[in-house]
């Protein structure tokens, strides 16, 4: 990675930390209520949404046509998938059986999509013509406006 592509990657980067961080918390933690449960998947729930709006919402199509728009386009489909386990887990209560195991899928899912990203679609836009501090910005400004609402 270049230093002209640190500034949108990096802020990917630390927003994938933020949700991989909140997985494990959630992970680690034992005898939580259903509630709790519940609590914790809106909050994770908010982490999952900023993400999923900067990445689909700016960086994917900022980078679309001017990289590899198969390699974009997997990764859209990706989120999609994780956007239905998402659902499924949201018309759950946390102490409905399989919720745990309903939520280990979805955690499953938003994993391997991170690492894929990580290996293949970051090295991949060493060759793209982009502004990569401006979309960096963008993305900045956006993750703000989103986190004071």
């Amino acid at each position: 990675m270049t230093s002209t592509q640190s500034s949108a990657v990096e802020v990917l980067k630390s927003e994938h930390e933020k949700l991989l961080s909140a997985i494990r918390k959630y992970e680690s933690a034992k005898g939580l209520s259903g509630s709790e449960k519940e609590r914790k998947l809106a909050d994770f729930t908010h982490l999952l949404t900023i993400l999923s709006s900067l990445e689909t919402g700016i960086f994917y199509s900022e980078i679309k046509d001017k990289c590899d728009g198969e390699l974009i386009e997997k990764f859209s489909e990706s989120h999609n998938h994780i956007k239905v386990l998402l659902a499924g887990a949201q018309r759950m209560m946390g102490e409905e059986e399989g919720f745990d195991e309903h939520l280990k899928e979805l955690f499953a899912a938003i994993e391997k999509h991170i690492k894929e990203e990580d290996e293949k679609l970051f090295p991949a836009l060493k060759g793209c013509e982009l502004d990569f501090e401006a979309i960096g910005k963008r993305l900045g400004d956006s993750r703000d406006e989103m986190n004071t609402k």
